[in-house]
């Protein structure tokens, strides 16, 4: 069973009151006027499919917990910093990691990168209650689908700890000067 945290329960029900039109972007890569379409790739899964149970938790057969690959080009030249946002959008957008302020020389994260660390990065605080990755943990017998984005920015961010989605959402909506996104499934 997933475990949804009091934190967590406020800041879904105000992020759907007052962020739900930011939430629907992250799909649409290009949608926004000036922005570029990034394009996002993993070595682990290709996009709309299953993502392999190693990137799932600890609590899952085969989870170990290692951040998922990621691999990304297309940003334009106004580009200062990216974010990376992994999100489970079928539990209310879910937060299993989000990076910040990673280096615009940057692009790719190697499988584990979360572990390892990020040079120049921050990692917030997942909705596990734990800084930076957070493995995919459905409840048993379903099937969630995950979306992995990454923003391309023209500046950089003061975001640190835990932040709502629908905080990180509104802080990045202006800096965003591309974007582009993978998306996979993971059920047990």
């Amino acid at each position: 069973m997933m475990r949804i945290s009091p934190r967590r329960s406020f800041w879904t029900i105000a992020g759907v009151i007052v962020g739900a039109g930011a939430c629907s972007s992250a799909s649409s890569p290009a949608s926004d006027a000036g922005t570029s379409a990034l394009t996002v790739t993993s070595s682990s899964f290709t996009n709309n499919s299953a993502i392999p149970a190693k990137h799932a938790t600890t609590n899952v057969d085969g989870g170990q917990n290692k951040s998922i690959p990621l691999a990304w080009s297309g940003a334009p030249g106004t580009t200062q910093t990216f974010a990376v946002a992994t999100i489970d959008t079928s539990a209310l957008n879910f937060i299993h990691w989000i990076v910040v302020n990673v280096p615009a020389t940057t692009l790719s994260l190697a499988e584990g990168a979360s572990d390892a660390g990020i040079t120049g990065a921050t990692q917030l605080t997942n909705d596990f209650m734990t800084s930076g990755y957070g493995g995919m943990e459905p409840p048993q017998g379903e099937n969630h689908t995950y979306v992995t984005t990454v923003y391309a920015l023209n500046s950089s961010l003061s975001l640190s700890g835990t932040v709502p989605y629908a905080t990180f959402q509104s802080t990045i909506a202006s800096k965003i000067v591309g974007q582009g996104s993978i998306t996979g499934t993971f059920s047990r």
